[in-house]
């Protein structure tokens, strides 16, 4: 069931993010999402690894994504918006991403920062 934007926002709030994308697999992403919107990630892909900021905000029922630098292509939209899926447990949650074909196209973990 999609994640309405109030639960989007509190599940980003303070966590610790990692993704593995289904579509083009061997992407792994790491991020840190702040409560005030401020975010760190890490891609990595087939050895090359990548680092940036930007800021993250949730709407429309998507989380968002406002790059600092437009990371890993050019053809990744900037703002990046996502639907997404999931299923809380005690101390991670588990989701879904849905791509722009409203397919499944990655799995997340979040964790609480630390």
């Amino acid at each position: 069931m999609p994640l309405t934007t109030a639960e989007i926002r509190t599940l980003y709030s303070g966590v610790q993010e990692y993704y593995e994308d289904f579509d083009q697999p061997g992407i792994r992403v790491t991020s840190v999402y702040q409560a005030d919107g401020r975010m760190t990630f890490a891609w990595s892909f087939r050895g090359e690894v990548r680092q940036g900021t930007g800021r993250w905000y949730a709407e429309n029922g998507q989380l968002c994504i406002d790059y600092d630098a437009l990371l890993p292509t050019p053809e990744t939209p900037d703002p990046n918006c996502r639907s997404m899926t999931g299923v809380r447990g005690d101390r991670s949650t588990l989701l879904g991403a849905t791509n722009e074909r409203g397919l499944l196209g990655g799995t997340i973990i979040l964790q609480p920062i630390e």
